[in-house]
């Protein structure tokens, strides 16, 4: 057992401003319960200067310590927690790769906290950022769609990050405008570069804070729009489209994918009565040359064209 007054928080946790809320759920469970089930996980602090610096740094538990010390303030049973103390001390590299192996496996990371502990590491030892993902999930023990989605996160503006770590900003609206974004910049290399990526993406936040895109999926929209207008061959209408996206303020991708789905919905009505006109030519003559006698096949085929056109409505 340890005390909770020597232990302190650790500097290298992501999820270091854990909210009231989270706190206040785990201190009501404590005190139904009565203890700790769960053992903390400590090592001893290696910068120990002063009786007022920690003895012990946690690893895992970060909620369970701030219960727990909350409500040792009027009961006494919870001065002291029990703790398994690991060798130290970790190098800050260390120290990471640590944190992201006893939490993972419990989920206990939103994609924002695993983000800017995986940035940490990519700072400390810059090769593993350009490593291949395989290297990187046998580093920390993440999968191909965390590493995969925590990048994505990264690209984001770091004051939104933050926001999303805090909890005041839901952390799919940068998954997903950062994906979809990377989903334009593959179609069109020149709309969105490395130089404007981040005023882009404010701009679409914006919008989000401004209440005119309430749901995160929006941004699905306009990787949506960029794949049907290079596969019908429309680049100018994606360019039109984009830029209005930049330009108004309560334009969402929502709004640019339903201009597309006209748009190309008109063409192809076009492209259907153009051929649908070659069609009745070649019926015509047809018909004429046979001097309207043909095999009941041909009969049949050109009912069944007539019950299918007796169905559509102008």
């Amino acid at each position: 057992m340890i005390s909770v007054k020597d232990i302190g928080s650790n500097p290298r946790n992501p999820r270091e401003k854990t909210s009231r809320a989270e706190v206040s759920d785990i201190r009501q469970s404590l005190e139904s319960v009565g203890e700790i089930l769960v053992p903390l996980v400590v090592y001893r602090n290696p910068h120990k200067r002063s009786d007022k610096d920690p003895e012990f740094i946690l690893l895992d538990g970060e909620r369970r310590w701030r219960a727990a010390s909350e409500l040792a303030q009027k009961n006494r049973k919870f001065e002291k927690v029990p703790a398994n103390i690991i060798s130290g001390p970790l190098s800050e590299y260390d120290n990471i790769r640590t944190m992201f192996n006893i939490h993972m496996p419990r989920m206990e990371w939103s994609t924002a906290a695993v983000a800017e502990a995986l940035d940490k590491l990519f700072r400390m030892r810059p090769s593993l950022e350009k490593a291949s993902v395989k290297a990187i999930s046998y580093e920390t023990g993440l999968s191909d769609t965390e590493i995969r989605e925590a990048k994505q996160f990264l690209w984001m503006p770091k004051e939104d990050r933050k926001r999303a770590l805090s909890g005041d900003l839901d952390e799919y609206y940068l998954i997903l405008l950062s994906r979809n974004m990377r989903s334009i910049q593959n179609g069109f290399p020149d709309l969105i570069t490395k130089s404007n990526w981040i005023p882009v993406a404010k701009t679409f936040i914006n919008k989000v804070d401004e209440g005119w895109i309430k749901d995160a999926r929006s941004f699905n929209s306009l990787g949506r729009a960029v794949r049907e207008c290079l596969a019908k061959q429309r680049p100018e209408l994606f360019r039109e489209i984009f830029k209005e996206l930049l330009e108004n303020p309560s334009q969402t991708p929502d709004d640019a994918w339903k201009r597309v789905e006209n748009e190309l919905l008109i063409r192809t009505e076009k492209e259907f009565q153009k051929h649908a006109k070659l069609f009745l030519q070649m019926l015509q003559q047809h018909l004429k040359r046979q001097n309207y006698r043909v095999a009941p096949e041909t009969v049949g085929i050109l009912q069944q064209i007539s019950l299918e056109v007796a169905k559509c409505q102008s």
